[in-house]
């Protein structure tokens, strides 16, 4: 495997958080956020949704899906999966993400035959930051 070079960095806020009622498989909680950042060098906002659900060995199991928005206007949707580990109180955590995008603009079309690699932290007050890698398809 090879991941290529670094496409974004990011910081979020969360703007929501609930438990779910109980599905059988374990304590799930959904999470929205919204965040600024950069992606293929471009400035972005965006929000986004997902729901972690906490595994029986205490790490965390999440799948989310959300939006950027571009300088001008530009839309890049994207739904991810993730691992994670809990390292405080309240949410602190650290994950492992992918990332698959959708695009029709032109600024941002090479992120269709990308995946992002991402390395989230987020802390006790729901503020993360993160940096995300490109892994491509190879032309």
């Amino acid at each position: 495997m090879r991941v290529g070079e670094k496409i974004g960095e990011s910081k979020t806020n969360n703007t929501a958080v609930r438990l779910l009622p109980d599905s059988g498989r374990g304590p799930e909680i959904e999470v929205g956020f919204e965040e600024v950042g950069t992606l293929l060098g471009k400035d972005v906002t965006g929000v986004g949704t997902y729901v972690c659900q906490v595994r029986a060995d205490g790490t965390y199991y999440g799948e989310g899906h959300g939006v950027f928005f571009g300088p001008k206007g530009e839309q890049v949707s994207w739904t991810g999966c993730g691992v994670g580990r809990p390292t405080g109180k309240k949410g602190a955590a650290k994950w492992k993400v992918a990332l698959f995008y959708s695009t029709s603009a032109a600024a941002f079309e090479r992120l269709n035959d990308t995946c992002g690699l991402v390395e989230y932290e987020a802390d006790e007050a729901g503020k993360g930051k993160s940096e995300t890698f490109e892994w491509r398809v190879e032309r």
